[in-house]
């Protein structure tokens, strides 16, 4: 799936949407990744190289999805309606009509006069960070008006502009990243998988030091492109491998991570299960007869 959590990338599609494991699930094809856009949505089975092989390394670092994790995961989707909210605001000073997802960012800029969406995000968000104080002021409107749970966030300072060019660079990779796998350019592709990450990393933020770590670990001992996969705060690591490389690969990873690295930090983790899975795409829900 070449949007939110597939094996092979996990790289979003720039809009808001849901169902994409589902979809994944039902939709796929053998030996093809699946693009999922929305708004309007469609699908495309992409083939997948056969040099390669899809890596998942499980960091073994858990995310509470009920406490810490659950709020941080919240307060991204709550920066990027924000962000909507700001960016209209924006476009009303200009008398331009309003945008309804980041996704529409893109095709927006010959129209505003922008060559860029960084160049836009640059002149709309003067501030890396806001208050929530400083929103209501530049949207002339209670930020509990298009937040939900408002109050989750009291005293939260918002990242606004590093999240909305987190979601706009991933569409653009998406798209490249298709293009280069239909083309056959998998070492580019793979270089949009690292691009992803160090996205991930400093723009979203959702990594964390023992995946920053692993992600590392798997660059520098056989993978072509490696990033965090899921929601993030811990969790897997989605790698591009050669496939003369896997055993080489599982052996150094498994050291050098597992062994090594993990066993020091985290002593307290039991590292002796199968964390490193070779993967591969298949068929998805069918009737068998």
């Amino acid at each position: 799936m070449l949007a939110r959590d597939l094996a092979l990338a996990e790289m979003y599609v720039g809009t808001e949407g849901g169902g994409m494991d589902q979809a994944v699930c039902l939709l796929n094809k053998k030996g093809y990744a699946l693009k999922i856009d929305f708004n309007p949505l469609r699908v495309k089975n992409i083939e997948l190289p056969d040099s390669h092989c899809i890596v998942v390394c499980n960091s073994l670092i858990k995310a509470e999805k009920s406490g810490s994790a659950l709020i941080a995961y919240n307060l991204r989707a709550a920066e990027c309606r924000i962000g909507i909210e700001m960016i209209n605001a924006f476009l009303r000073k200009i008398v331009m009509p309003e945008i309804k997802l980041l996704g529409d960012i893109p095709e927006r800029m010959e129209e505003l006069g922008f060559d860029n969406y960084n160049r836009l995000l640059d002149t709309v968000f003067t501030k890396d960070v806001y208050s929530a104080e400083e929103i209501a002021d530049y949207c002339n409107r209670e930020v509990h008006e298009f937040i939900r749970n408002a109050a989750e966030f009291e005293n939260q300072s918002f990242a606004i502009k590093k999240r909305c060019r987190h979601v706009l660079s991933e569409g653009r990779r998406v798209n490249k990243g298709a293009d280069y796998l239909v083309n056959g350019k998998v070492t580019y592709f793979c270089r949009l998988m690292n691009e992803s990450h160090l996205s991930c990393r400093d723009d979203y933020k959702i990594s964390c030091e023992e995946v920053d770590e692993l992600v590392r670990i798997c660059n520098e001992y056989g993978a072509d492109g490696a990033r965090i996969t899921g929601t993030g705060f811990g969790g897997s690591v989605v790698c591009m491998v050669s496939k003369d490389k896997t055993d080489k690969f599982k052996e150094l990873v498994g050291e050098k991570y597992y062994k090594d690295y993990l066993q020091n930090v985290h002593p307290e983790i039991d590292n002796s299960g199968d964390n490193i899975i070779i993967c591969s795409a298949v068929c998805g829900a069918e009737i068998l007869l």
